[in-house]
């Protein structure tokens, strides 16, 4: 809609709005091309049924510690230069380099995979398991960053058709108790959660068993079931 970069001085902008007349509109501000410069500076936003700007508008001078990004007041007008001096100079320059993969397999630490400087990734899995990733960013001046956001991808290969059709759990949406039958013998079932950690554990001999759920916290679980036949995982949510 308008579109403009800050001024030196306070200046009244008007906005013709006819053209959406009789419709609810929302307004938004958004402060965009910046770099350390948080801030931005907005007053007196009135919305009226006439063309023309407010009666009066004085003009202001904008203020002397304007886009200072830190706290200016009570101090002097020396001490202010000062601080920005001292800012200027130490404010990072940091430059983003690439990412760091890194991956973990069945709850095992996570290690350094990969470096790429893409913001897409493919791995190469021969081994099936539980894999955890999560991405860190390097800089070429203040090192890395946090891992993001762990990813579960639970990788199976040479799965028999028939054994994912003939294992069940039951029910989903589950709260207290999940219910797992498979027409082969179950040997072990093993939980994970979203973070690719084992919360559950338990073996038997039989072909249904029912896992004790009430202890886990809502969300999304990943069920690894052995059984004489193969081994397979599914998902399941619990509420």
């Amino acid at each position: 809609m308008w579109s403009g970069t800050t001024p030196a001085n306070w200046t009244e902008v008007t906005i013709d709005l006819s053209a959406y007349a009789g419709n609810t509109c929302y307004f938004a501000f958004h402060h965009t091309e910046c770099t350390d410069w948080f801030w931005m500076k907005i007053d007196n936003f009135t919305i009226t049924s006439t063309e023309s700007k407010a009666k009066f508008t004085p003009t202001v001078e904008a203020p002397a510690n304007q886009g200072m990004p830190f706290r200016t007041s009570g101090m002097t007008e020396d001490e202010v230069m000062e601080t920005y001096a001292n800012y200027d100079a130490n404010k990072s320059t940091k430059a983003l380099l690439g990412y760091n993969v890194y991956r973990a397999l069945n709850s095992g630490s996570p290690a350094l995979l990969d470096f790429t400087e893409l913001t897409t990734y493919t791995d190469n899995i021969g081994v099936t398991g539980v894999y955890t990733y999560c991405v860190t960013a390097v800089y070429d001046e203040e090192g890395e960053s946090e891992c993001s956001n762990d990813h579960v991808v639970d990788v199976i290969t040479g799965i028999d058709q028939h054994l994912v059709n003939a294992t069940n759990l039951y029910p989903n949406p589950a709260t207290d108790v999940v219910t797992v039958k498979s027409d082969y013998t179950i040997m072990s079932v093993q939980v994970y959660n979203f973070a690719g950690q084992v919360v559950l554990s338990e073996t038997m001999n039989s072909t249904m068993y029912r896992v004790n759920t009430s202890n886990l916290d809502a969300g999304i679980y990943l069920f690894q079931i052995e059984t004489e036949n193969g081994r397979i995982s599914k998902r399941i949510v619990i509420e």
